[in-house]
């Protein structure tokens, strides 16, 4: 179609443009012509006609192929190509834009029809602009923007909305009003929809409120909603409403804050007002003075001012050196740099009131400063004129009371010196004599000597005890403490006594227990060895345990139980509430019976204590009672752990008829991995076992219920080996028995003996011996425990005795002749005299009383020890004395003594004194 028959020539709403391409000599388009426009394309360009037909676009607008775009290029394929294209085209020489919709009817003619959209474009880039401030604006205020429509309730939040209470849209999609009444607050949510009422009624003109809503962490966060409707229906009800949401946590938070420091503030003033009535009202004196100012008193109040008997307007004038004698105007400065240093002190001092009298004062000091140079002290005194004459008469009567106390231990100790001097006589010699060859009845007699002096020996003990206790004056001495061998002592103390009752004496010791305890020996021993006593005491027949329970705790603590059970007499509930009373027993008629001043259970309670520990007990008469009590304290165990083996033995054979001792023996074999078969009787035993049963070791009672035990015996050895070789044995049995039951064990081969009671350590090694034994053939082995006449020559051993009193001289001289066959003996009557025959006689052992005339003993042991060489310094020295208190004791020790024996000294304790040197002299 003609260009000017186009039906666009003539529009007056578009422009019309038809257009040859030019190419270059390859083709490609450099340029195209103008061969018609209409009108309109005069109007919307600017140009006209004339100046374009028969022109090319470079020559039309000159630059337009300096443009970003390459319209030519992009008009050339629309003419090659034939396609159609619609786009929005900018042009820079003319400034406008335009929408044009290109196209090409035949090849290398093009033809455009556009429309001016310039004010368009103007437009768009300005709301794009107020847009981009707008939303520029609500990203730096950080605020949240919503939109609601009031009739559907549907709503659009934007992302910030959403971030305040930390959300995404997504998170919260889909949205609508139900969101908003879902995290708003429930008190907050109807005074918001009480004032978007009164916006839409009117009575507002905008809706505004501080709210709080439900973050996504669960905390509430306070918003600032503000909105208001913007468009309205046809029939006039409210449609579209805007709005923003602003987070205004913190202001929030800062406010309530502030809100509470002005409510505290308020609070503050009432208590500042109140404290200064009960101040200035009180009773006790309160001041506050100027440091800046020599201590100047600013303020005091009415108690103050009767104080110091002056009215305040006097008492404003004073300084620290009017008042207080105690400080010169020249330490003044340093009190003040005290008070500043330490801001808070207590002191006690004087003050000098307005009369001139001086009166003792006890004064707080606090100290104040502030930026503005204030430097203030204040505080409380009273007058403590009263209180410290109390505490002069309390502190005269503790003394008064310390000096009876030293006076009357003074006196306990002097009166127990001079008793247990004669009973050391009385129960050594009657010990000596009952070794002699007496008759019966002469035997009988001296018994009743040994044990009346005795029972006044434990009398006095107990008083000394309780007095001392009574007065404070008992104090735990704790060091390492072996208390496996501690443990034998008490047992094998109260064998005897268990012996001579035909009472049954077991001891079980946990395997468990370690060697080593930190306690006081001697207090702890003193415990064990009463309940023991107690036991044997009020135990007629049957038997009495010693057990000792151990449990490890942390940090190298562990706890011990003592136990300590018998099968006497028993304690009723009446007898039972005076168990633990002075100088009581559970009736007189025990008292009667058994003796006893009632004192030993209530010092062993009272030690007891001592430790953190209390005695308790439970019993029924007739049936018996178990006393125990439970102590913590440090323990050491050995460095290796290992089990302990014995040779070859594996298997025991066990006979036993006491349940308790069976066992407790039992335990023993099974700590040290050898299994045991255990009968009651031997007659049972030989019922069931058959020959081919095979032990490594036989442990029996040697005298069992049966008249025919030993041959039992016999019987039951034969039964189990035949006549291959003899079956090694142990045999238990009593100290009080060994004389005539010994001659009877002889008859049966390969057999070691053990007393009653049976320890660990002992029966340990008489298993080791049997399990590994020498080349010789075997030997009977006999306890010796508390059996004087060890058949051994002491002719090469030397003894100084160092004793003022003839009786004790002889006593102990008497004593070591029995003991030591062949000792040689020196003595001394004073310290002196002991000091110049050890340097002249060089004795292998010093017996050494402690107090003597001339010179004392401990001023002797120190002047041996001081002496030149070697010897000196290592011989034994054994402290005897008939002092029993702990200082005592701990004098000898610091003197340099070695051991210490009380009088009245009997047979036992010096041997098992002595034994501890004198075996190692005569072995070297």
């Amino acid at each position: 179609m003609p260009a000017s028959e186009h039906p666009l020539i003539a529009s007056p709403l578009v422009g019309y443009a038809q257009h040859r391409i030019l190419l270059d000599e390859s083709g490609k388009a450099v340029d195209y012509e103008f061969l018609e426009v209409n009108a309109t394309f005069e109007k919307i360009t600017g140009l006209s006609k004339e100046l374009t037909i028969g022109k090319t676009v470079t020559e039309v607008l000159p630059g337009i192929d300096q443009d970003d775009f390459n319209w030519i290029q992009f008009y050339g394929q629309v003419a090659l190509g034939g396609e159609e294209r619609n786009f929005e085209q900018y042009s820079r020489p003319l400034d406008r834009w335009y929408r044009v919709h290109a196209y090409s009817t035949e090849r290398l003619y093009f033809t455009t029809v556009f429309l001016d959209i310039t004010a368009n474009k103007q437009t768009e880039e300005l709301l794009a602009k107020e847009k981009f401030q707008l939303d520029s604006i609500i990203e730096g205020t950080r605020v949240g923007t919503w939109e609601w429509n009031i009739q559907t309730g549907a709503t659009v939040f934007n992302t910030q909305w959403a971030a305040i209470i930390g959300y995404t849209l997504a998170e919260l999609a889909p949205v609508s009003i139900d969101t908003w009444e879902r995290l708003a607050h429930p008190e907050d949510l109807a005074k918001s929809n009480q004032l978007i009422k009164r916006h839409i009624n009117g009575e507002l003109e905008y809706y505004e409120f501080e709210s709080r809503m439900r973050h996504k962490d669960g905390s509430w966060v306070w918003v600032l909603d503000r909105g208001r409707i913007a468009t309205w229906t046809e029939d006039g009800q409210p449609l579209l409403m805007f709005g923003t949401h602003q987070d205004i946590n913190e202001r929030k938070r800062t406010e309530l804050a502030l809100k509470e420091r002005e409510r505290e503030l308020r609070q503050s003033l009432d208590q500042v007002k109140i404290f200064r009535t009960l101040v200035e009202n009180s009773g006790d004196c309160f001041y506050v003075s100027d440091l800046n100012d020599g201590g100047r008193m600013i303020y005091a109040n009415q108690a103050t001012c009767r104080h110091f008997k002056a009215p305040l307007e006097v008492i404003n004038t004073w300084k620290i050196q009017d008042w207080d004698p105690n400080f010169t105007r020249e330490e003044i400065p340093a009190l003040i740099s005290a008070i500043k240093t330490q801001k808070i002190l207590s002191l006690e001092s004087a003050h000098r009131l307005a009369d001139g009298s001086v009166v003792p004062v006890e004064i707080s000091i606090n100290y104040h400063a502030d930026n503005n140079g204030v430097s203030l002290a204040y505080g409380w005194f009273q007058n403590i004129s009263v209180r410290l004459s109390a505490e002069k008469k309390l502190t005269d009567a503790r003394e008064q009371a310390e000096r009876a106390n030293l006076a009357k231990s003074e006196a306990m100790a002097n009166m127990s010196h001079e008793i247990r001097t004669p009973l050391n006589g009385i129960i050594g010699f009657s010990e000596l004599l009952s070794g002699s060859d007496l008759t019966e009845n002469h035997r009988q007699y001296v018994s009743q000597i040994i044990n009346s002096g005795n029972i006044l020996l434990n009398i006095i003990n107990d008083i000394l005890d309780y007095s001392k206790m009574e007065a404070g004056m008992m104090a735990l001495e704790v060091i390492k403490t072996d208390m496996t061998q501690l443990l034998k002592d008490c047992a094998d103390l109260a064998a005897l006594n268990a012996e001579r009752k035909a009472i049954r004496l077991l001891l079980s010791i946990d395997s468990r227990m370690p060697r080593f305890a930190m306690v006081d020996p001697f207090r702890l021993r003193q415990i064990i060895n009463n309940l023991l006593s107690n036991a044997v005491k009020f135990t007629e027949h049957g038997e009495v345990e010693l057990q000792v329970k151990f449990e490890a705790q942390q940090d190298h603590i562990g706890a011990f139980s003592i136990i300590v059970r018998d099968t006497g007499i028993g304690i009723d509930e009446q007898q039972k509430s005076r168990l633990f009373k002075a100088f009581s027993q559970a009736d007189s008629s025990t008292s009667r019976k058994y003796g006893g001043t009632g004192l030993g259970l209530v010092i062993s309670e009272m030690l007891a204590r001592k430790m953190g520990s209390a005695i308790q007990f439970e019993s029924k008469p007739g049936l018996g009672s178990v006393f125990h009590f439970d102590f913590r304290t440090t323990v050491e165990w050995p460095l290796s752990n290992v089990s302990p083996v014995i040779g070859d033995i594996k298997s025991c054979l066990l006979i036993d008829s006491d349940q308790h001792s069976r066992g407790a023996l039992i335990a023993m074999l099974s700590q040290w991995n050898i299994s045991v078969r255990d009968y009651a009787d031997s007659e049972t035993a030989l019922q069931e076992l058959r020959a081919r049963d095979c032990f490594d070791v036989i442990v029996t009672e040697c005298q069992l219920s049966s008249p025919d035990g030993l041959q039992r015996i016999e019987q039951l050895r034969s039964r189990l080996t035949g006549l291959q070789w003899d079956q090694a044995i142990i045999l238990i049995h009593s100290a009080k028995d060994n004389s005539r039951t010994a001659q009877q064990c002889e008859r049966i081969k390969n057999h070691y003996c053990i007393n009653r009671p049976i320890e660990p350590d002992d029966l340990f090694s008489l298993l080791c011996r049997i399990g590994s034994p020498p080349q010789h053939a075997r030997q009977t082995i006999r306890s010796s425990r508390f059996t004087p006449g060890n058949k051994v020559d002491y002719s090469d051993v030397t003894v100084l005795i160092g004793e003022d009193v003839e009786v004790n001289m002889l006593l102990l001289h008497s004593m070591l002749i029995k003991l030591y066959p062949g000792i040689q003996i020196f003595t001394a009557t004073n310290g002196a005299e002991v000091v110049q025959s050890y340097k002249q006689q060089q004795p292998n052992l010093i017996l050494l009383d402690v107090q003597m005339p001339i010179m004392d003993g401990l001023t002797a042991a120190r002047e041996i020890r001081t002496m030149d060489g070697m010897l000196a310094k290592m011989v034994p020295i054994i402290a005897i004395t008939a002092g029993v208190f702990s200082e005592e004791r701990q004098k000898c020790f610091d003197a340099g003594m070695n051991a210490f024996i009380s009088k009245p000294v009997s047979l036992q304790a010096l041997q098992y004194t002595l034994d501890k040197f004198l075996l190692l002299l005569h072995k070297a």
